[in-house]
């Protein structure tokens, strides 16, 4: 069976994007390596996971991995600044981790403000440093303290779903640096601690 014409194009068209001058295309092809691969895919043979075994035997590094970037699902939240107990009470949640306390998570600014949140999420397991750089490249910040309440506060079936983190305020609990995130607690609703230093899993959503 001949090639098609969309077959040919897509050959001259790894060509273009290699951007090749004809001399290297004539070494490629003179070389006879073009030819063991279409007499490879012939006999069946052919197999792209050892792609980067036939790279190496080439003297070219390993293909890297594509990375999926985060959904990014936006928010307008509401946050009014109050003492830490009244907006843990606010958030109406049926567990409360006893280590939240004020002197660890204290509640930073006054009165009430408006800002652009969004919940984002990578799918994978990441750490809290990647995790920061990826909201720092879309233009955000990681979510403090008291805009994780708020957001608990506004939108308290979500963490029924899926776990929500804070990665702007961290602090010293029992010998290592915790975050607060939400949470489901047995039927109802937790605020919980987890390790600064934890990588998460794919369910997990990053409140910034």
């Amino acid at each position: 069976m001949n090639a098609t014409l969309k077959q040919a194009g897509k050959l001259l068209e790894l060509v273009d994007q290699k951007d090749l001058t004809n001399e290297e295309l004539q070494t490629a092809i003179v070389s006879g390596i073009i030819s063991d691969v279409f007499e490879s895919a012939r006999a069946g043979s052919l197999d792209g996971e050892k792609r980067d075994d036939i790279r190496a035997l080439l003297g070219l590094s390993p293909i890297a991995p594509v990375v999926p970037g985060p959904t990014i699902t936006p928010y307008a939240l509401t946050v009014t600044c109050r003492p830490l107990v009244e907006m843990i009470e606010a958030g109406e949640y049926g567990w409360t981790n006893s280590d939240i306390t004020e002197k660890r998570f204290p509640i930073n600014g006054k009165g009430i403000r408006t800002v652009e949140s969004a919940l984002f999420h990578f799918g994978r397991n990441i750490s809290s440093e990647n995790a920061i750089k990826e909201m720092d490249k879309a233009g955000y910040r990681p979510a403090t303290t008291e805009e994780l309440l708020a957001f608990g506060e506004h939108n308290p079936a979500l963490q029924r779903k899926f776990p929500i983190v804070e990665l702007g305020s961290v602090a010293g609990v029992r010998g290592g640096r915790h975050v607060l995130f939400l949470d489901e607690y047995g039927s109802g609703r937790g605020l919980h601690l987890r390790w600064f230093d934890f990588e998460w899993g794919g369910r997990y959503r990053f409140l910034a």
